[in-house]
């Protein structure tokens, strides 16, 4: 009985206890997911850009591995994001799930969307996981991106 208080009072600490990331909470991960919809959509601007880069350090990698595309840095998505919305006629997110440990998150979602190509217009649903590294500062330092 004594060894099973002991257990007890010891997850209990490790629970309550502050860890190092205090700030990765659901709301501040669906905060981030938000900025990104807002950031796809067709109107976007270059503060919808900015609202989704501050959740990121400067030097951030972005991979996303069914593309095979690694992008490096909040330039790379200033420079490249207004060109990469030129199709698209509307861009929504649905969270799925989102799981957070002390220095990660991983979220899978759905990516549901229309883009012109070419003459057509293709309507997509897409499901998404991300993996979300945090540094100290609680800023996404490492995004990895997987599709079904």
């Amino acid at each position: 009985m004594k060894k099973l208080k002991i257990r007890i009072l010891i997850v209990l600490i490790l629970v309550i206890s502050p860890t190092v990331f205090a700030d990765i909470t659901e709301n501040k991960i669906k905060s981030f997911i938000l900025a990104q919809e807002a950031m796809y959509q067709p109107k976007m601007t270059s503060d919808d850009i900015e609202r989704y880069l501050s959740y990121m350090t400067e030097d951030f990698t972005d991979h996303h591995a069914a593309y095979n595309v690694t992008m490096k840095g909040k330039e790379s998505d200033r420079k490249n994001m207004p060109e990469m919305v030129k199709s698209i006629v509307n861009y929504k997110f649905e969270i799925e799930d989102i799981i957070i440990g002390r220095s990660t998150a991983i979220v899978s979602y759905f990516e549901i969307f229309k883009e012109n190509k070419g003459k057509n217009l293709v309507s997509k649903n897409l499901r998404t996981i991300m993996v979300l590294e945090f540094n100290e500062d609680g800023l996404i330092n490492h995004i990895r991106r997987y599709q079904d």
